[in-house]
């Protein structure tokens, strides 16, 4: 336990006094005690060793081996210590004798490959113990005159409780061509995170916070490409940068009854609550969006009847169709709608990602751009709607979205005040909240110009100025604020895509001055 004070509660009102043991109760539990302050302090430890092996024969042959071993206090004894191995290889092809005929464009050629382990232990302090909580005052007399302090428990232990294994497998080659100016870069990868680390939620009726567990495994395997050219014109120097990934994340086992983690259901609204939002299961990416898929909006009355024609019922018979409603998919087609329809609506993660760079100088003048990419993804919005009172306010890409008459729109429902199924099939997550959410963004632009070079008596060696804008271009259909929404739900660290306002990242405009001497 820690304690603090102020130099106002010190027995003498001054710095000179200002110490622990002259603050009236802060060391004792005497009723002055509310004085000071303090809070607990978490018990934590983590000791780790490790050992490595390098060899290299002629620059030709190399070989690395490393052992870790890492001890952590968050788990129980017999579970404390894990043992993370890893090893990598290379070989330099271009120091063999015989590839002497391709030193005319082939300067370097690497292959590699690698296999390794890492642990983490990042979960809450002692979760293999059952913790006490003394919280709050209660008062079971008839008067309610004498409140005493309850104790109740605080989670629920695991004492099986155990580190998380990250396994990753690497091949790839690095190279250099034409005297260097062209470099290309190439991996392939596949990384298990086996007994990962999770606190999964708990029905309320259990009476204690959940316990983290080693919830299961995820696989991201994938694809990692780049090139680099670099190269000059007399005064002209410039560089050309450009790399790419593909990554397909799947979840491999869930380790508890039903084998699935459920997300939060209410995402979109409090009214849509009977089923997950997003959910970890085997199979789908982590995280995946769940909820009920459409096929369209009615045009028209014709299209409602021969709707109800083919057998299906709008809503389960609760409302009737009009004209602007949206026509959901039944799944299983057995005439209504209910969890059973409920299909994987979105992919929070990209596909595919990608960045690039240009780099231009001549003479004292330098420019260079940089951006990044991402495409393939969902992102769930669930900021624009929530009570759907016509007395609301509502951004006009909002408004523009809405059905208003026959071939307006087959996405997005008219708009219907209160919670209309329009937007929560049968208090169900649903497809009109998903968008996709690709991108490029201009992330750095920057101009600059060293007056050295055309004034060389100055006493400096360099004396540049230059401007800078950051995050200036963005490119993409999604209509939120920022397409690029790193963030879940609150509490589900391994919930992403879900954008309840997101804050974009701001348009930053710098000019400065950099001077070397």
């Amino acid at each position: 336990m820690s304690v603090n004070g102020t130099r106002s509660n010190t027995k003498f009102g001054t710095w000179n006094s200002a110490n622990l043991s002259s603050i009236e109760g802060a060391l004792t539990s005497d009723e002055h005690a509310s004085m000071g302050g303090g809070n607990t302090v978490p018990y934590y430890n983590l000791l780790s060793f490790f050992g490595r092996f390098n060899y290299s024969y002629k620059d030709k042959y190399l070989f690395t081996a490393i052992l870790r071993a890492d001890g952590s206090c968050n788990f129980a004894k017999g579970h404390r210590w894990g043992y993370f191995p890893s090893v990598s290889a290379g070989w330099v092809v271009t120091e063999e004798p015989w590839m002497e005929s391709t030193k005319g464009w082939l300067d370097f050629f690497k292959i590699r490959g690698s296999w390794g382990q890492n642990g983490n232990c990042s979960i809450s302090n002692f979760q293999y113990n059952g913790q006490i909580s003394l919280d709050g005052q209660y008062d079971f007399t008839y008067g309610q005159t004498n409140p005493v302090i309850a104790a109740y428990p605080q989670n629920i232990p695991n004492r099986d409780l155990t580190w998380e294994t990250s396994e990753q497998l690497a091949i790839g080659f690095d190279s250099r061509y034409f005297r260097s100016r062209l470099g290309v870069i190439f991996d392939w990868y596949r990384k298990d995170t086996k007994d990962w680390l999770v606190t999964p939620p708990v029905m309320g009726i259990v009476g204690a916070s959940a316990p983290s567990i080693n919830g299961g495994a995820v696989r991201n395997s994938g694809v990692e490409l780049s090139f680099t050219w670099n190269d000059s014109i007399g005064d002209f120097r410039y560089s050309v940068g450009l790399n790419g990934s593909y990554n397909k994340n799947n979840v491999l086992y869930i380790n508890n009854a039903d084998g699935i983690i459920h997300g939060e259901k209410k995402i979109i609204s409090e009214n849509v609550a009977k089923e997950d939002g997003f959910r970890a299961e085997p199979g789908k990416p982590i995280g995946y969006f769940l909820g009920m898929a459409s096929e369209g909006i009615f045009q028209n009355q014709k299209q409602i009847d021969e709707y109800n024609a083919a057998g299906y019922t709008f809503m389960n018979g609760y409302e009737k169709a009009e004209p602007g409603d949206v026509i959901w998919i039944d799944q299983n087609g057995d005439g209504k709608y209910d969890e059973k329809d409920c299909v994987e609506i979105g992919n929070p993660h990209p596909d595919f990602t990608m960045g690039f760079n240009l780099s231009l100088q001549w003479k004292g003048f330098d420019f260079s751009v940089n951006g990044s990419g991402a495409f393939g993804q969902q992102v769930m919005q669930s900021y624009r709607e929530f009570a759907l009172r016509d007395t609301q306010n509502y951004t006009n890409n909002l408004l523009a979205r809405y059905w208003t008459g026959e071939g307006s729109t087959n996405k997005f429902p008219r708009f219907s005040a209160g919670s209309h199924n329009n937007f929560k099939c049968n208090s169900y997550n649903s497809d009109i909240f998903i968008q996709d959410a690709d991108y490029i963004k201009i992330r750095n632009i920057t101009l600059g110009y060293d007056l050295k070079s055309a004034i060389k008596r100055l006493p400096f060696q360099s004396l540049r100025f230059f401007v800078t804008g950051q995050n200036l271009f963005t490119f993409t259909k999604y209509d939120g604020m920022d397409p690029e929404v790193g963030s879940g739900a609150p509490g589900y660290s391994w919930s992403s895509g879900i954008d309840t306002g997101f804050y974009p990242s701001p348009k930053v405009y710098m000019a400065g001055v950099s001077i070397k001497f």
